[in-house]
């Protein structure tokens, strides 16, 4: 998909935009930490609960889409949180475990746990004398 991606002047994170006229969304920022057994996505998606995040993997590609309403009860002053739709995708190279795959969002932030399948874990290889 080709986007552009602009700042906007109210200080909200940048929102790419699909140049076909599509919808608007917000790239969550993320980090990313390889251990040896798995890869972790470390994402911010402020105002995010369990109940409006989707994340699907498929053939290689992590995606994630959350959806954050504004809350109307509240008196809101300034406003540099997004609202609205955040997506984000990823293509992992290394063989996923995809039936092992977990995520928790807590305090806005979204936590994808994807464990390495076992032919894809580096490992010593013990050397014994002939």
């Amino acid at each position: 998909m080709n986007t552009t991606i602009e700042n906007r002047p109210n200080a909200q994170r940048a929102i790419a935009t699909p140049i076909n006229g599509g919808e608007q969304f917000f790239r969550p920022q993320f980090d990313v930490i390889e251990t040896s057994e798995a890869f972790e996505v470390h994402a911010d998606v402020p105002g995010a609960t369990a109940d409006n995040v989707e994340i699907d993997f498929e053939r290689g590609v992590l995606s994630i889409h959350a959806r954050v309403r504004r809350d109307n009860n509240r008196k809101l002053v300034r406003r540099e949180f997004g609202v609205g739709d955040y997506r984000f995708q990823m293509f992992v190279s290394e063989d996923i475990d995809s039936e092992r795959i977990q995520a928790t969002v807590k305090h806005g932030e979204l936590t994808v746990r994807m464990p390495k399948a076992d032919r894809a874990r580096s490992r010593k290889i013990a050397v014994r004398e002939g």
